[in-house]
């Protein structure tokens, strides 16, 4: 729950030792646990089931919120991508699919590794 109350804020990406500078483990950690909580919790909830708009945009505002370190890390992300390599491609799957894909989808988000175009055409 504190990484959706915010009680459990994300680790700073290094840890600094007198003049050593080290990435930091627990942020890592911190932001895969982050992905896959918001990934479970997107994919569970379906517009269909809620029966207001008002109830739709407090649920949004209440879950769907970044952290400041997920803010940050998707900015670093997208400063580090190439056109037209693998990744992308799949991005852009992603994001075309329909919800009748949405189990497919969220298992491919939730990886540690990205998956390769052949292993998703597979799966789709």
């Amino acid at each position: 729950m504190g990484f959706v109350n915010g009680i459990r804020p994300c680790p700073h990406e290094t840890i600094t030792t007198g003049d050593t500078t080290t990435p930091n483990p627990a942020h890592h950690i911190w932001v895969r646990q982050d992905q896959l909580l918001l990934n479970a919790i997107l994919g569970s909830i379906s517009p269909s089931i809620i029966p207001s708009c008002d109830a739709w945009t407090a649920l949004a505002n209440i879950y769907a919120k970044p952290s400041r370190g997920h803010i940050m890390h998707l900015k670093g992300v997208l400063t580090n991508i190439n056109k037209e390599n693998p990744e992308d491609l799949t991005v852009k799957i992603l994001i075309g699919m329909s919800d009748e894909f949405r189990d497919i989808s969220s298992a491919v988000r939730a990886r540690d590794s990205p998956i390769s175009f052949e292993e998703l055409h597979e799966k789709l």
